[in-house]
């Protein structure tokens, strides 16, 4: 059975001159949302025997072309690091933007268990893994990162700071001008989501604290309705607009 791992780090380094980019995209020794435990050593195999078929993907869409090529990748002791080159393509060009505005900082893995086993608690403890993908992703699957890489154990004010941060970078990578219209449309996707993240915020933290509730504002550069679909629609609107 294919699988998908996604983990929150962000990129830990960009040079857009080289168009290299470093990430961390899968970790090791911690429990996932499905008890599962990637062990390190776990893609040593593969990386020996396979790396010239690891491809470097846009949320794990393999019907696409990658968006970028393997340099470098290896274990550590905590997690799987990747050098990777981003492509000159139009996909690969939208990936570079929204890596330097901080709109996507998520990344995933695919690949096949070939080893498990289970501890005393009953994790299953994946020893060996056929990897053959790693994605950037909007969105990680991971329980700390659901939908806007949100940690669980942030106060709901905090949470409404971090949303604005997130809402903030997507108009930023917008601004540039030169997305293309299906990227576009993955942020305004995230746009709606974040803004409905926002309101069930608002909506919690008045009824629960009236009297100490203080809501940081989210930039509005255009009128929206309250449906999703028109907010993503309006939202793809302004960005063609200013192409």
């Amino acid at each position: 059975m294919f699988e998908i791992k996604s983990i929150p780090f962000e990129l830990k380094d960009i040079d857009t001159t080289s168009r290299r980019v470093v990430k961390y995209v899968s970790a090791f020794g911690n429990e996932d949302t499905h008890r599962d435990i990637v062990q390190k050593g776990a893609y040593a195999k593969t990386i020996r025997e396979n790396k010239s078929r690891i491809k470097f993907l846009w949320n794990h869409d393999s019907t696409g072309m990658p968006v970028g090529v393997l340099d470098e990748i290896e274990e550590d002791e905590f997690v799987l690091k990747v050098t990777s080159k981003i492509l000159p393509t139009t996909k690969g060009n939208d990936l570079l933007i929204c890596y330097e505005n901080g709109a996507v900082n998520e990344h995933s893995v695919g690949f096949y268990t070939i080893n498990k086993k289970s501890n005393d608690k009953g994790n299953r403890i994946i020893t060996e893994a056929h990897l053959l993908e790693y994605s950037a992703v909007l969105w990680g699957s991971n329980e700390n990162t659901p939908l806007l890489g949100m940690k669980s154990s942030l106060a709901p004010i905090d949470q409404l700071a971090e949303l604005q941060k997130r809402s903030q970078r997507l108009y930023k990578s917008i601004s540039v001008g030169n997305l293309s219209d299906e990227t576009c449309q993955l942020l305004a996707l995230e746009h709606t989501l974040i803004n409905k993240a926002m309101t069930d915020l608002i909506e919690s933290l008045s009824t629960s604290e009236p009297e100490t509730l203080s809501t940081p504002e989210a930039p509005e550069p255009m009128k929206v309705t309250e449906k999703s679909i028109d907010v993503a629609a309006a939202f793809l609107a302004a960005y063609k607009s200013q192409k």
